[in-house]
């Protein structure tokens, strides 16, 4: 049996460089953030999917007023990405004069390992 279907473990498996979705059993539905009933068929039989990390902008937009946190990378830009299997994610870039719509991206996954909330890991791209 596979892991539970949890954001728990999906964070988990994040921290370890890989991205995963959960994948419906019976329709094949892919879910980011993962979830534990298809929302497509409502079936609740749903398993791990490790996904790739090649995709293109689909959008994006520059930050010049960040949160806290991400004040040391102003102004960044975040991504609207679509992975190749047809997910979408956001990541964070400091690539600006390299973005374009339409542009053939890598995600990188970088665990925050910080001691404060939030201290999941986020996207880059290369």
């Amino acid at each position: 049996m596979s892991e539970e279907i949890t954001i728990e473990n999906f964070y988990s498996k994040a921290k370890s460089g890989k991205l995963f979705a959960s994948q419906c059993i019976d329709c094949g539905k892919l879910s980011l953030p993962p979830r534990k009933i298809c929302p497509v068929c409502y079936s609740t039989k749903a398993t791990w999917r490790e996904l790739g990390n090649e995709g293109i902008i689909e959008s994006f937009t520059i930050i010049h007023v960040p949160p806290k946190r991400f004040e040391h990378e102003v102004p960044y830009g975040v991504c609207l990405i679509e992975l190749n299997e047809g997910i979408k994610v956001l990541a964070r870039t400091t690539m600006l004069e390299k973005l374009k719509i339409g542009q053939k991206v890598k995600l990188k996954i970088i665990d925050a390992q910080r001691n404060e909330w939030p201290d999941w890991p986020y996207f880059t791209i290369e």
